[in-house]
């Protein structure tokens, strides 16, 4: 059966009226779609203990920020040009020049316990756990009576496979984006979403360890640059004309004598 003048005007009306919603509502869709993001690029560095130490296997040289092993590892994005205090300090109570003396206690048997930046601090070449303990008595000035016990900084060494294990975190995690999770597997994931990017080795399904980091931001591609404006810009207009088409049709199939 052959639909008849009035029927195929009300039809083309739905289609324009669509097609109109569509187009106007195109500035709020296309938000939804990513397409204007900039192309973040996130990639992977190898982090071992092969020298008895957890270093890269090649340091990223290229990043939009300077690229840590681990937030709670200490001392190991510091360099020539940018000394840390922090790093001369651990390194001279690692070396036994230093004994910093944090407060004192009546109590020899005392556990002392001292906030920390870090889990660990790596120095000298090896990884170490910081900790506090009471010294030997002694007087803490020519003016007081009796002895007392000082509450001192130290370090004690530890593995570096076993502290690299309990830096980083499972691939499996569910606090690890996909993103990084993709990265971390393959090398190298260009996206046009942004991420947060845990900042700690990922340990994989294999054992291995690496860095994620985001290398750089590009420009989104030409394509979505332009769909992008043709939504922003034109497509409103041409919705507007769309439904205007459809009210006319409307107006028309109403209007006009015959049967269905």
């Amino acid at each position: 059966m052959v639909p008849g003048p009035r029927l195929s005007q009300r039809r083309a009306a739905l289609g324009f009226l669509v097609l109109g919603l569509l187009l106007c509502t195109a500035p709020v869709w296309i938000g939804f779609l990513h397409v204007d993001q900039p192309v973040s690029v996130y990639e992977r560095a190898a982090v071992t203990t092969d020298d008895g130490r957890i270093e890269f296997v090649d340091r990223p040289l290229e990043a939009v920020q300077p690229v840590e092993i681990s937030q709670d590892l200490g001392c190991t994005i510091a360099n020539d040009d940018w000394p840390s205090r922090l790093c001369y300090h651990e390194s001279a109570i690692a070396s036994n020049d230093a004994e910093p003396i944090v407060g004192w206690t009546d109590d020899p048997d005392e556990d002392p316990w001292i906030r920390s930046q870090f889990s660990y601090v790596q120095v000298n070449g090896s990884v170490y756990d910081q900790m506090a303990f009471v010294g030997e008595a002694r007087r803490r000035d020519a003016d007081d009576a009796a002895s007392r016990y000082p509450i001192v900084l130290g370090l004690e060494r530890v593995d570096a496979d076993a502290a690299l294990r309990d830096l980083s975190i499972p691939s499996t995690d569910e606090a690890v984006p996909g993103v990084v999770r993709d990265a971390a597997a393959t090398g190298t994931v260009r996206t046009q979403r942004s991420v947060d990017v845990p900042r700690h080795p990922i340990r994989t399904a294999d054992g291995r360890y690496y860095r994620v980091y985001l290398r750089s931001t590009e420009s989104p591609p030409l394509f979505d640059s332009v769909l992008y404006t043709v939504a922003r810009f034109f497509a409103p207009v041409v919705g507007l004309l769309s439904l205007h088409s459809a009210w006319t049709r409307m107006e028309i199939s109403y209007s006009s004598p015959g049967r269905l």
